[in-house]
């Protein structure tokens, strides 16, 4: 690639840390830099995917005329999914005023439910300045309702460090499951004596650093793909859903050593409905780091 050799080592980077490298190096982008960049952006979109990546994470270097609008194409192509999480990641670095914010608002909204959980936790700490309460209470309330552990946890915590007590935070959350109205009462009760004892809140909001590379990514949409097909082998309810004696069996059958109580704890973390089984989100977030393909 001719021209700034940065620039093409930016372009081509494959690691995430060599493309914040590159990208930090590149102080003066050239008329004929940003040429490349606008050519990339919008002739090779769905050509030069891991350039467009890396222009998507780090926005700033996207000609300013078509910056908002490449970050929220990334945001709505479900046909390329990395592009949905760079644009999620590219957007935290944008200094954005209220209408750019408004633009970008809905479609991260809609990241947030994405099926994959890396792509929902990064648009939801992308939006996490700009949430507000009472505004957005009908967000998180379908956050806690239909994401899982790690998202559905940041959710609850966010509302209990918005609510004047607890009170209000039992009437908002009337209609979730009793697992989840159990922790965040846990969680109200923990935020609550550390104001009584004039002390930090040990209840925070998580925010998200990691992200994958492009190669890292699909390699997981793989191991998911794989673990969405045994759990259809699995499951023979009209429910859709596994308990812990299936999943037990399968363990010991892929040399996984796990105790019964131990596999019905972590089951519980995740979520399980009424009978203590998990549907197949959960079931995935359970067996992925468990799983080698």
């Amino acid at each position: 690639m001719s021209g700034n050799s940065a620039l093409g080592q930016f372009l081509l980077a494959v690691d995430v840390n060599q493309s914040a490298y590159f990208a930090n190096s590149l102080k003066c982008l050239s008329d004929r830099d940003n040429k490349m960049i606008r050519k990339i952006i919008e002739e090779n979109w769905d050509d030069e995917v891991q350039m467009v990546s890396n222009l998507l994470q780090y926005p700033n270097l996207i000609p300013e005329d078509i910056r908002v609008s490449s970050i929220i194409k990334g945001l709505e192509d479900e046909e390329m999914p990395y592009y949905i999480l760079s644009a999620a990641v590219g957007a935290q670095k944008l200094k954005l005023n209220e209408d750019c914010m408004k633009l970008i608002f809905d479609p991260l909204r809609k990241a947030v439910f994405n099926d994959q959980g890396v792509i929902s936790m990064r648009a939801f700490t992308t939006m996490l300045p700009y949430l507000s309460f009472p505004n957005d209470i009908d967000l998180i309330l379908n956050i806690i309702k239909k994401k899982k552990s790690a998202l559905q946890d940041c959710a609850v915590s966010w509302l209990v460090l918005k609510v004047q007590n607890k009170t209000e935070l039992l009437s908002i959350l009337e209609s979730v499951d009793s697992n989840t109205l159990t922790i965040a009462q846990t969680k109200m009760d923990k935020h609550l004596q550390s104001l009584v004892d004039g002390t930090e809140s040990s209840i925070s909001v998580e925010v998200m650093d990691f992200y994958p590379n492009l190669n890292d990514f699909e390699a997981m949409l793989d191991k998911e793909d794989v673990l969405s097909e045994i759990f259809d082998e699995l499951t023979n309810n009209k429910d859709n859903t596994i308990s812990s004696v299936e999943i037990k069996s399968f363990l010991d059958d892929i040399g996984t050593n796990l105790s019964i109580e131990e596999l019905v704890s972590e089951m519980e973390n995740i979520g399980t409905d009424k009978s203590g089984q998990i549907d197949k989100d959960g079931f995935i977030e359970l067996m992925f780091p468990k799983f080698k393909c």
